[in-house]
């Protein structure tokens, strides 16, 4: 869909659709909303692994003082808070060794190196990603 509207930027995400030959045609409408089930979904997961990490995390191990957490009993109930499909689900990246999305590297970057007046923290979703050797808009 994407690719479609790069070539011709009159289309709109709604004028956009896919067809699956002897199935039927879906519509840009029913592919976002797709797209967001499956956003949902894996916040939902996300948030689940969150909370079985926290079960297993032994928050007696001695660490230093600017990393120490408090266990209390509502940890885990304030996961549930978390909207869906705010940016502030990335930061559930942090937990039970996942890979850090951009927005969560972002938001671990500004907080180590963002004091500093030597170091410039970039965004790399301002590069665009590279595919091929070519570089994208997606």
């Amino acid at each position: 869909m994407m690719t479609l509207q790069n070539k011709n930027r009159s289309f709109a995400k709604r004028d956009v659709g896919v067809e699956f030959p002897g199935l039927g045609d879906i519509s840009g409408q029913s592919l976002m909303s797709m797209r967001r089930w499956h956003q949902a979904v894996d916040a939902l997961n996300l948030i689940d692994k969150a909370k079985k990490w926290i079960d297993e995390l032994d928050f007696l191990v001695a660490v230093p003082p600017a990393y120490r957490v408090e266990r209390t009993e509502d940890m885990s109930s304030k996961l549930d808070t978390i909207p869906s499909f705010s940016e502030e689900i990335h930061i559930l990246d942090f937990v039970a060794r996942n890979q850090l999305s951009d927005t969560a590297l972002m938001e671990a970057m500004s907080k180590l190196f963002g004091p500093r007046q030597d170091v410039i923290v970039v965004d790399p979703l301002i590069w665009g990603v590279v595919k091929r050797a070519n570089r994208c808009a997606d």
